[in-house]
């Protein structure tokens, strides 16, 4: 089977953005939980999927999502920590990566 190729433009299959929003990741500690400003910073692409016309025209859709960084807005609360921040960017990471997309898509 040999790998069939189509005569895109580059821009036209890969979109690439870069953009960066704010939003909020959440700590708990002993004391309660922390809700932290976050400025994230992203790059994607996507690329609709065409389904019509000669088979050699078609492609399904394709896009990735990389968050590039999640900085906290100002300096840390007394009592978190580096690691307790990074912990619940972890856990908001499925979140803040929809999040991307909503920005990517509203672009």
């Amino acid at each position: 089977n040999t790998p069939t190729t189509t005569n895109h433009e580059p821009q036209e299959l890969h979109q690439m953005k870069k953009d960066h929003f704010i939003d909020y990741v959440y700590v708990e500690t002993d004391e309660g939980e922390f809700e932290i400003e976050v400025e994230v910073s992203w790059e994607g692409y996507y690329q609709h999927a065409k389904v019509s016309g000669p088979p050699e025209d078609c492609y399904p859709e394709e896009g990735e999502m990389n968050l590039t960084a999640i900085e906290p807005a100002d300096d840390l609360p007394p009592g978190i920590t580096k690691d307790m921040f990074k912990e619940a960017c972890s856990k908001a990471d499925e979140r803040l990566t929809d999040a991307a997309w909503e920005e990517y898509h509203a672009a």
